[in-house]
């Protein structure tokens, strides 16, 4: 009589197969998620990219930058030259338009600003308003100037490619997040913390960083945060502190908050850093790292620093 063996797979067998898919499972999974970052970083940068061109041919039609908020703000102007002409001229007739999407003024990788963008028209990327405190027209030393005269090419004497024009901020959400202190820690690139004393005034730049660095107390409990709502770029960043450190109110929880000296940080969800967008239309990834002299010396258009490499 023939012995019949019955073919099937043991236990032990069946085990192994699931641990090395596990095994495989567990390498791809990473890799994917990586190239995915990787990926919206590059679409990032990219995004300013465009923004830089759309600035170099404002300037050739303009002969100077779109740094003046006053009559129309910086996002505005440059909406003509992002095909999203009908949103600009939308806007400078004080209409509200059908559609707010701009996608080359979001990041991927910030959910938020989408939604944002889609109810109210939001941008990711922000104005860098100088390394000094000081009101609008005394002291900014940064690419934003908050009058009715544009800056000049020649007005960036420590030289365009040496000069920040913009960065990536996380915008706030829309909507209150009061007493919500769990979505703000986790989320602490979108909003401020108090400090323990109010340095106000050029010169006292230093005094509020490191109090901001090492005497925060609460995160601001009301919805208060960073916005470019409806493409009128009135929140900046300063470069004060280095890139994705927590910003700051300058000053204790009394909610006298001076807009002229508010720690604003560049902030994103990229691993490591943000992408800055210079005046000559150069895009860098700027390390959470960088040198605070370096970056703060980035942020001003006329301090004369020497600038090596960053």
């Amino acid at each position: 009589m023939r012995k019949q063996v019955r073919s099937g797979v043991t236990i032990v067998e069946l085990l192994v197969v699931i641990g090395i898919v596990g095994l495989l499972l567990s390498i791809s999974i990473p890799a994917v998620q990586q190239a995915r970052a990787s990926s919206r970083v590059m679409q990032c940068r990219n995004n300013l990219r465009q923004i830089g061109l759309a600035m170099g041919n404002f300037v050739e039609a303009n002969g100077a930058f779109p740094t003046a908020s006053q009559p129309h703000s910086t996002h505005r102007r440059l909406l003509f030259y992002l095909d999203a002409a009908q949103i600009g001229e939308t806007l400078l007739a004080d209409q509200v338009p059908d559609s707010w999407v701009v996608p080359t003024l979001a990041c991927p990788s910030d959910p938020v600003v989408h939604v944002n963008m889609e109810k109210h028209g939001d941008s990711s990327y922000f104005l860098n308003h100088g390394s000094i405190f000081g009101s609008a027209r005394r002291g900014k030393n940064g690419f934003f100037r908050s009058s009715y005269i544009d800056l000049s090419p020649r007005d960036f004497t420590d030289g365009l490619s040496s000069t920040v024009a913009m960065s990536e901020r996380l915008v706030r959400t829309m909507f209150p997040v009061i007493g919500d202190e769990p979505t703000m820690i986790k989320s602490p690139g979108r909003f401020y913390w108090w400090t323990e004393t109010r340095y106000l005034g050029a010169g006292n730049e230093a005094l509020a960083v490191e109090n901001c660095k090492n005497h925060r107390t609460v995160m601001e409990p009301q919805f208060y945060g960073s916005n470019n709502t409806n493409y009128y770029s009135g929140d900046g960043y300063r470069h004060l502190l280095t890139p994705n450190h927590p910003s700051c109110y300058n000053g204790p929880e009394d909610f006298l908050v001076s807009t002229p000296a508010i720690l604003t940080a560049a902030s994103s969800l990229h691993h490591g850093g943000v992408n800055s967008l210079m005046v000559d239309g150069s895009v860098h990834f700027i390390s959470d790292s960088i040198d605070e002299t370096v970056w703060q010396s980035l942020g001003s258009r006329n301090g004369n620093e020497t600038i090596s490499e960053f």
